[in-house]
């Protein structure tokens, strides 16, 4: 087994909080006869009487890594599974019992073997297994993960062919069963498409289909199907987009089981409303660096005073500086945990007694509430003896948790700095700025793949984000200029092949700072989220948030 694949796994597991030393998965509902489960039995039933007494077990989880079929006709080893609880109906996902075939192929997206003592929880590891994907045959999404397990010391090299081998021969019967499902349902969407003066689409794990108007929302496939998959009946959906349409879903089953959906919407998709940002005062305009530079001075020159808001490391301070021609001196950090809330007001009086041109205020919303007032008072005080002011801040002087004494004195002054997901045709030159910073004309210029699959990124962590990937990838290696290809990018940029919606980027991203802050503990992140672990391992799964990015 990969070494590097055991110890990533274990290191998610003590951060999920999973204790080494008690086997508790939790036990849940499951189907257990959906598609994927009377595919499994009909392939492997005529094959299992050759391992009656060879001691393995076969399990089947779920895409969420819940047991939701078993067999074994070995009583001890029947019973040694019913003891740890592998059995139907139980949740085996990594962020729960740690380190296991099911859960860490469900991670790590390959087969793995896991021995006896590599098992994270300690009553695990007297079992052996093997254990690889069930791959869906046209989408290539993960349906859940097909295991042969013995006692450990038991196992052979055999058992890991066997099992890539019948998963081999799961996905072969899954498009069998997979091309009468679409038959109907392209059926239904002639039908529906037909009679509905309104927008028809047609959704299934491998398709979707719009007609010409429900195109224009650009849907993203398998976020329209995560919302529709659980529907057993007719019903209402907000159809994700940020337009927040209102359809009508309508399922299609075969024998009780959802294979597809007809969505009806209700109105048309038209012109989208104006962005969140709008609301507090910030309009669409020229969001490049030299836009934003004229657009500041602009305000500078007409209001004495300008606050640029938005998400850390975004270049807010070196923007700050540029503008008001600042290389030190008049620039004065406000964060009440770098220091002193007294000697921080203290040192701003000081600077406003040499009558400076212009000041400079970084973090304005991390200004301690008990010397909020005093500093209120001192940029009035700059303001009638005409010097100019700028300042930073993560958050929009108009919301709710802002200091309102400080906040009146940048109202309708406040530009926000866009994060670098919002800014994906600058990316190339920014790479080549930094690039050049560091290693002059001696820098590894990036190919085409790689910078296309950088813009699709989330950059949660902005420019301190870029900066290190560009100091890691960009350093000269040889004389030569082989550029830096899409294989050598950090996981996260090599698998979302399409660009994010923007709903999407933006939860990508809070997703990866919360994460960040918990400092890689993904139960404290999901507590913080107000979501579910399993609905968090999910998120970090669809949006490739990988440990090295935190």
């Amino acid at each position: 087994m990969d070494v590097n694949v055991i110890a990533q796994s274990w290191r998610r597991s003590e951060l999920s909080g999973v204790d080494p030393t008690r086997l508790d998965p939790p036990q849940v509902d499951v189907n257990t006869d959906t598609v994927l489960v009377r595919t499994v039995r009909e392939v492997l039933s005529p094959t299992l009487h050759h391992l009656a007494d060879s001691g393995m077990t076969v399990g089947l989880t779920d895409a969420d890594g819940r047991v939701v079929w078993r067999w074994a006709e070995n009583n001890h080893i029947l019973g040694l599974m019913d003891e740890s609880r592998v059995a139907v109906g139980f949740d085996f996902s990594e962020e729960n019992v740690g380190t296991n075939g099911a859960g860490t192929v469900l991670e790590s997206g390959m087969p793995v073997m896991i021995g006896g003592g590599e098992h994270y929880v300690e009553e695990l590891k007297r079992f052996a297994c093997f254990a690889a994907p069930v791959v869906h045959p046209v989408t290539g999404h993960r349906m859940g993960v097909l295991s042969l397990s013995c006692e450990a010391g038991r196992e052979t090299p055999l058992m890991r062919a066997m099992v890539l081998q019948y998963a081999a021969h799961i996905g072969q019967a899954l498009l069998a069963t997979q091309t009468e499902s679409r038959k109907l349902l392209l059926d239904q969407f002639a039908d529906a498409a037909r009679v509905r003066r309104t927008p028809v689409i047609a959704v299934s794990p491998d398709v979707l289909i719009c007609d010409r108007k429900a195109a224009r929302l650009q849907l993203d496939h398998q976020t329209l199907w995560d919302h529709v998959r659980d529907f057993t009946s007719e019903g209402d959906i907000v159809v994700p987009t940020s337009d927040g349409i209102v359809a009508r879903v309508e399922p299609m089953l075969i024998q009780g089981q959802m294979i597809g959906s007809i969505i009806v919407l209700r109105s048309e998709p038209g012109v989208r409303p104006a962005s969140n940002r709008d609301a507090v005062g910030t309009t669409h305009q020229d969001v490049s660096w030299s836009g934003l530079t004229q657009r500041i001075t602009a305000t500078l020159g007409s209001a004495g005073r300008f606050l640029l808001w938005g998400e850390p490391s975004t270049g807010k301070t070196t923007m700050l500086r540029e503008v008001l021609d600042l290389d030190g001196g008049d620039v004065f950090d406000l964060d009440s945990s770098t220091g002193s809330s007294a000697e921080q007001v203290r040192r701003l009086r000081g600077a406003l007694q040499r009558r400076p041109r212009r000041l400079g205020l970084l973090h304005i919303d991390r200004i301690s509430r008990h010397v909020a007032g005093e500093v209120a008072e001192v940029l009035a005080q700059a303001a009638e003896r005409g010097v100019l002011l700028g300042a930073t801040s993560a958050i929009h002087p108009r919301s709710e948790v802002a200091d309102s004494a400080i906040a009146a004195h940048f109202d309708g002054v406040a530009v926000e700095i866009l994060p670098l997901r919002e800014r994906r045709d600058e990316l190339a030159g920014d790479i080549s700025a930094i690039s050049g910073a560091l290693f002059a004309d001696r820098a590894r210029p990036f190919s085409e793949d790689a910078l296309r699959a950088l813009r699709q990124g989330v950059w949660a962590d902005n420019y301190h984000q870029l900066h290190r990937l560009v100091t890691t990838l960009a350093r000269p290696v040889d004389e030569s200029d082989i550029p830096v290809g899409l294989s050598e990018l950090p996981a996260e940029f090599q698998g979302h092949g399409r660009v994010l919606t923007p709903i999407e980027t933006a939860e990508a991203a809070a997703i990866a700072r919360v994460l960040r802050n918990a400092g890689g503990n993904k139960k404290r992140a999901a507590e913080l989220l107000g979501i579910s672990r399993g609905s968090l391992y999910a998120k970090i799964r669809r949006y490739r948030i990988s440990d090295e990015s935190l």
